[in-house]
């Protein structure tokens, strides 16, 4: 019995470990879910298979632990990476701005945290929202109305924190998973 409860732990360790590292794969085409994949604009193209990659390759990295001691002490460290990232990663949602659109129903972008000269002086006052709504949705139009630093710096910011957590959740698991199940107080 209690070998077959071992077995179905280790596996699950493992279905969640490649579960959290597909997660950008299948969200990066889940438009109206920002949470599952940040609206980062043209640096999808090569941002998706890094993330797999990486998230992958963190799920793996806790074999390399030679002791279990090692193994929980990987353990509490990707998780508190993990959590620090996702709270990063929800700071930064006050840039992901949500503009419903008759077409395509709900969609996210990222805009910049410094707006440009044209948008000071053409939409003074106006609302995040409402400078989507005015000026469009594209990259070149987000990339006009705030400064083109502050945009891929958002941006970047956004998928670091996102990878980030991602990785350290999959290292925290992979870690527990060397551990043998256990947590750090055993």
């Amino acid at each position: 019995m209690k070998i077959a409860s071992r077995l179905i732990i280790v596996g699950l360790l493992i279905l969640g470990r490649i579960a959290i590292a597909v997660i950008p794969y299948f969200g990066h085409k889940a438009i109206d879910n920002h949470l599952v994949w940040p609206p980062v604009g043209s640096m999808e193209t090569f941002a998706v298979p890094m993330a797999v990659i990486l998230i992958g390759v963190f799920g793996v990295a806790p074999e390399l632990f030679r002791t279990k001691s090692r193994a929980k002490i990987g353990f509490v460290v990707g998780l508190f990476a993990a959590m620090s990232s996702l709270f990063f990663y929800a700071y930064l949602q006050r840039y992901v701005i949500r503009v419903d659109t008759p077409y395509n129903g709900t969609q996210f972008r990222t805009v910049g945290s410094q707006r440009s000269e044209e948008c000071l002086r053409k939409l003074p006052g106006k609302s995040d929202e409402e400078i989507l709504e005015i000026a469009g949705l594209t990259d070149g139009d987000i990339k006009r109305m705030w400064t083109q630093d502050s945009v891929f710096e958002t941006r970047l910011e956004l998928f670091s924190a996102y990878l980030i957590g991602l990785a350290s959740l999959n290292f925290a698991l992979g870690a527990f998973a060397r551990a043998g199940g256990q947590s750090p107080s055993k």
